[in-house]
């Protein structure tokens, strides 16, 4: 999909950003609805496990359903390129980031916001020394809270919430039947990753997949008492209201 947005001259960083973002989320289409967009999502490093979910929708394309033409690609942990980085500048739409960085100082200042939980539960400690092998836990003590979160600008999602939903659902889509046939999203991963090993996935998949939706209804969905305590637990504290989207119609304001 091609498309350009005229911008008049001596516009405002912020506003130049927010028109970018609105773009990569929604392509050149009106507000009424998705058809044919153009959505791009950065991973945070390389896929692991937990990423199951996304690659079996892409595999099997069930973004296209959804009204979106959908785009994944991974990025690295820090630097200009991250992920974060990627979704702050309009780069990218849509970002999967650990929930921390909903709370640093450059995602406050460009407002993003969770609207899906990728896993409802925090990385296992210790933590493994290879990323792809990290497993996530209920603690015996503390806070619980989902470790990997989808985000995007406010701005943007104002503009463009039936995008958001139609991502959501799409994603939901394809971590539900990754539940129910875990050989098959292994299999995508490993066609879109030749370098990932089939055995050493499946492994780590079924380590990872109680925590898709352990203590929700549907994958995606926050438990509101969970992010609340993380939310308010954060320094400064963060407003969960503002910081998580509830979905189930409700407006991201």
């Amino acid at each position: 999909m091609q498309c350009s947005l005229r911008l008049p001259h001596l516009l405002p960083l912020g506003a130049i950003v927010a028109a970018a973002c609105l773009l990569a989320l929604s392509g050149c289409g009106g507000t009424s609805g998705p058809a044919g967009q153009d959505v791009a999502l950065v991973l945070e490093g390389a896929p692991t496990a937990a990423d199951a979910g996304i690659a079996l929708a892409v595999d099997r394309d069930y973004a296209s359903g959804n009204g979106l033409v959908l785009t994944v690609r991974s990025a690295g942990p820090t630097g200009p390129s991250s992920a974060l980085r990627q979704v702050i500048d309009g780069r990218a739409g849509f970002a999967v980031l650990d929930v921390a960085q909903l709370a640093t100082p450059a995602a406050r200042r460009r407002d993003l916001v969770a609207v899906a939980a990728v896993v409802q539960l925090p990385y296992a400690r210790p933590v493994p020394p290879r990323p792809a092998a990290r497993a996530f836990a209920a603690p015996a003590r503390g806070l619980l809270y989902p470790q990997l979160v989808v985000v995007a600008p406010r701005d943007a999602l104002q503009d463009a919430q039936p995008v958001a939903e139609a991502l959501v659902e799409t994603l939901r889509r394809g971590y539900e039947e990754t539940i129910a046939d875990p050989a098959s999203a292994v299999a995508a991963m490993v066609r879109q990753n030749p370098a990932l090993r089939t055995p050493e996935l499946t492994a780590q998949l079924a380590a990872v997949s109680p925590a898709f939706t352990t203590g929700v209804d549907a994958w995606g969905d926050f438990s509101r008492a969970d992010v609340t305590a993380w939310a308010r637990a954060q320094r400064p504290p963060l407003d969960p209201t503002l910081a998580f989207w509830f979905g189930g119609g409700t407006s991201i304001d």
